[in-house]
């Protein structure tokens, strides 16, 4: 982008170029778990815990009326709350 200082004669005699948006572009977004820690255990459930990770992007991110939502696989009977 460049600005250029004209004297207002010329300035007037070229015509204004119309300003428009870029055209949308489709993308993918990938979001990698790699590590929970510090997950409360359940004491009902002798002291273990199941984890998964759920994410979500609501309409405003994804350009659509719709909210995404995916889940991480899960890890079973983490004694730590480590996973």
């Amino acid at each position: 982008m460049f600005i250029e200082v004209l004297p207002l004669e010329i300035a007037r005699s070229i015509s204004a170029s119309p300003l428009s948006k870029p055209a949308p572009l489709e993308y993918e977004v990938r979001l990698i778990i790699l590590e929970t820690i510090h997950v409360p255990t359940m004491p009902a459930k002798g002291n273990v815990v199941d984890i998964f990770v759920r994410a979500a992007m609501d309409s405003t991110a994804t350009g659509t009326d719709s909210v995404v939502t995916k889940e991480t696989d899960t890890h079973l009977g983490s004694k730590d709350g480590d996973g």
